[in-house]
């Protein structure tokens, strides 16, 4: 009879056992299919982020660059605007600067 008691006993310790296990198991590939899931969906946002970042950094680079003719003729006015400002054109012109060196 104490044999019968203790086989049944360690039956019962070896089907909680197995049980728990299960249980182990279960809570383990839960945890993994979460995990994964947050992966997904971090993966995701930073791609839209990215997507976001690059479509305003196009957006900004459209508006800097512009029509490239536009911003030569622009600066060719500034160019000539500051020169005439500064008076070189009068001091330096090419004739003056003939003279000077025709003299040396």
């Amino acid at each position: 009879m104490e044999s019968s008691r203790r086989q049944g006993g360690i039956q019962q310790l070896l089907a909680a056992e197995q049980e728990a296990q299960h249980i182990v198991n279960a809570a383990r590939n839960a945890k993994l299919a979460r995990l994964k899931q947050a992966k997904d969906e971090a993966e995701k946002e930073i791609a839209e982020y990215r997507a976001q970042v690059e479509a305003e950094f196009q957006k900004k680079v459209l508006e800097s660059s512009g029509d490239s003719g536009s911003n030569v003729k622009r600066l060719a006015v500034e160019t000539d605007a500051k020169i005439e400002h500064s008076g070189w054109r009068r001091r330096g012109s090419p004739t003056t600067l003939s003279r000077c060196c025709s003299t040396m």
